[in-house]
């Protein structure tokens, strides 16, 4: 079961349907979850100006990954995964926990930030394929 106490549903539906999304590569329904200008902050920081570059970045992640719990941190959402194999893609690190947190407004992400797992250190992510590094990063 995943651990969602403390994280208002509206949120936690947010964070839970965009990892199904992104699980069935479905990159163009888990874009949806991202409002234009969001910004992603992984080894660089982007912003996703447009669908497009938030199709492109969601294409980019090369796992699936399965939540094991959400928390709330300040007024993200910190979900914590265990990395898969994703159809169409290469998993680096099958099996690995990673973390990333989720700012939402209105239902949509405005930030997603990779961060270390807690209690774990450093992030276990690789950063997305060079296909969606082609935006700007954030001044």
């Amino acid at each position: 079961t995943r651990d969602t106490e403390s994280v208002p549903p509206e949120l936690a539906h947010v964070v839970l349907a965009w990892s199904d999304a992104l699980n069935r590569n479905d990159n163009e329904a888990a874009a949806r979850y991202f409002a234009p200008g969001a910004v992603i902050g992984q080894s660089q920081q982007y912003r996703l100006d447009d669908p497009e570059l938030a199709m492109a970045w969601n294409d980019g992640l090369p796992c699936a990954g399965t939540i094991v719990e959400l928390r709330m941190v300040d007024v993200a959402v910190v979900a914590i995964f265990v990395l898969g194999e994703r159809p169409g893609h290469q998993c680096d690190a099958p099996g690995a926990r990673a973390a990333a947190a989720f700012v939402i407004e209105d239902g949509l992400i405005t930030r997603w930030q990779q961060v270390a797992v807690p209690g774990e250190g450093t992030p276990t992510t690789p950063a997305p394929a060079d296909t969606a590094t082609e935006t700007a990063p954030v001044a």
